[in-house]
């Protein structure tokens, strides 16, 4: 028994000895925090704090927070205005870690040798616990030269000390510096409504809800138009994000003096003024303002331009405001010359006067997109008479363009004056007959006449019909046939090879992009210089080309094709990179069967 004894005492002693090293840690640790705490200004965790009061120079100012911890700071007193809540949370953290530099009992109890019997400033924090609430109120006094800090003290206790001069500085909050000078910050995000007042009269712009982009405006005698989104949302970005550079009323101030008993611009919210514009700040680039029915202060003028521009500049800067898929008719004219398409109730679009000539797919989707991106750059008037057309080049027998929609509602532009030097061309918005100025390289893009649209390619979707072709040139026969992931290729000579899809594919997307530019009578029984057949199938049996045409003959101007009983005419430029693809597609055959015929 007196063996196990000396192992059940060790372990009782090191529990002991591991007890007391405990204790004596959490001891050190206690007094290295009390230490700490006896050396702050004004020991408080800034989360709990509720109330502050500053009292200076600059008059009394208490600063709250209504619902408790976390919510955001309000000034109560002098008068009620939004705090920023960052600034007060700053100066918080500043007063919790402010350090007192010397601490001593008043010599003989006389404050004021330390200025602290009249303070010159106090700070007063409130704190709510668990439903309690303790204020203690911090006093500072005169500054010592021969130190350079300032003497304080805490309301109700015996101990003079000194704090740094900066903290002293900081302490010395007035108005200006704690409130919120945000303008409008998350009043705009769920609107859905707004109305604008402004120098030219006032107008409304709307959205379906609050998720929507899609605002448009809408004016008494005019048509309902898009607003322009950039201008939308660089406005209600500026008011929620931007700031007053000054914010407040001074001693004083009266709104009549300052233009906001009748501003020059207002934005309307759901029936309540916002925001608004006042007078110009002498010459400076700001405007008096104001934020709901108290916040008064001075913004810079780049936060308010957008308020203060005609109400033609808020709508859309496009000239065609429907989208291309809305769009059923577009009618385009420059004196004698005209054009009307027409899109059926199968969707495909047709030419009114030549209903038999095809459409180019791309072409037509190209213009359609062009149609409705058109944009201004700037503008110039808001509504040109006709008297002075001729002034800005707009003619009765210049290039017009109207489109229409789903609905019979029609847009339509005139083209004016071009100043190629300025870059600018003149256009003439028809439904609200605004004039405005437009970058001059964009309008060729719906310049655009029945020519231009037309589908004259040989054989249109050949790329993508085509799993064989065979190509003969001076008796030589090449076929090529798909495979699942490349193309087979037989050619005179050599065993068949396989080639990787990309040099046939761009021959065939090549050739399917030529477009005849007219027909040639005779020539019908000349013989050849190539011969070019395209299948449907793989299958070598299928003797029966979907296409089959040959070139004739071929200059520097034309190449000449014979499709059935018809020659077409191309234009070289459109045969030679065809006839260049089929080269490197030729080459390229013989290169890979040479490298597999190398061991």
């Amino acid at each position: 028994m007196k063996l196990l004894h000396r192992p059940l005492l060790a372990m009782l002693a090191a529990a002991v000895l591991f007890a007391v090293y405990l204790w004596d840690v959490n001891r050190v640790e206690r007094a290295i925090l009390r230490g700490m705490q006896a050396e702050q200004v004004l020991f408080q965790t800034p989360d709990l704090v509720t109330a502050v009061v500053f009292d200076n120079e600059h008059g009394r100012m208490r600063v709250e927070r209504p619902g408790g911890a976390g919510d955001p700071w309000q000034i109560v007193e002098p008068s009620r205005a939004p705090a920023d809540s960052s600034v007060m949370n700053s100066y918080l953290e500043n007063l919790r870690g402010a350090r007192r530099q010397a601490s001593f009992p008043p010599e003989d109890g006389d404050l004021a040798r330390y200025g602290l019997e009249e303070p010159s400033r106090t700070v007063s924090v409130t704190l709510t616990e668990n439903g309690r609430e303790s204020t203690r109120t911090l006093l500072f006094g005169r500054q010592p030269t021969e130190l350079g800090h300032v003497y304080a003290k805490i309301e109700g206790e015996e101990l003079v000390f000194t704090v740094s001069e900066w903290f002293y500085r900081n302490s010395n909050k007035q108005l200006a510096d704690i409130r919120d000078r945000s303008i409008l910050p998350g009043r705009l995000e769920t609107a859905t409504e707004m109305r604008v007042a402004g120098p030219a009269g006032s107008f409304r712009v709307e959205r379906p809800d609050a998720d929507s982009e899609r605002w448009r405006m809408v004016r008494e005698g005019h048509h309902t138009v898009p607003v322009d989104r950039v201008l939308m949302e660089r406005l209600t970005e500026n008011l929620q994000t931007g700031r007053f550079q000054e914010a407040g009323a001074p001693e004083g101030f009266e709104d009549a003096d300052h233009g906001l008993d009748f501003p020059v611009a207002r934005l309307i919210v759901e029936g309540e003024t916002l925001f608004a514009v006042g007078n110009r700040v002498g010459e400076r680039d700001q405007f008096y303002a104001k934020a709901g029915e108290d916040t008064v202060g001075i913004v810079s003028a780049s936060l308010v331009t957008d308020l203060l521009r005609p109400a033609a500049e808020w709508g859309t800067k496009r000239f065609v405001w429907f989208e291309p898929r809305e769009i059923t008719e577009v009618h385009t004219s420059s004196g004698p010359s005209s054009m009307q398409l027409l899109r059926g109730d199968d969707g495909d679009w047709f030419f009114a006067a030549t209903p038999g000539v095809p459409v180019h797919p791309q072409r037509l989707e190209d213009f359609l997109r062009a149609v409705t991106t058109l944009s201004a750059q700037q503008l110039v008037t808001s509504n040109l008479d006709e008297e002075d057309w001729r002034r800005y080049g707009i003619l009765e027998e210049g290039f017009r363009l109207a489109a229409t929609n789903t609905a019979g509602q029609t847009h339509s532009l005139r083209f004016g004056q071009t100043d190629s030097r300025e870059g600018h061309t003149y256009i003439l918005r028809e439904q609200d007959n605004s004039l405005w100025q437009a970058d001059f390289r964009e309008g060729g893009r719906v310049f655009k006449f029945r020519r231009d649209l037309e589908d004259r390619r040989i054989e249109p979707e050949l790329a993508e019909r085509t799993s064989r072709f065979v190509i003969v040139v001076g008796g030589e026969r090449m076929t090529l046939e798909k495979t699942q992931a490349a193309w087979r290729v037989e050619m005179p000579g050599e065993r068949p090879t396989i080639m990787r899809p990309t040099a046939v594919v761009n021959f065939l997307e090549l050739f399917e992009a030529m477009e005849s530019d007219g027909e040639m009578l005779g020539l019908t029984g000349e013989e050849p210089q190539a011969t070019f057949s395209f299948y449907d199938s793989a299958d070598a049996d299928d003797e029966d080309p979907f296409l089959e045409i040959d070139l004739l003959s071929r200059t520097e101007t034309v190449a000449l094709f014979r499709k059935g009983e018809r020659v077409l005419e191309v234009p070289a430029d459109q045969f030679e990179p065809v006839d260049d693809e089929m080269v490197r597609l030729v080459l390229a055959a013989k290169a890979q069967a040479e490298q597999e015929r190398t061991p």
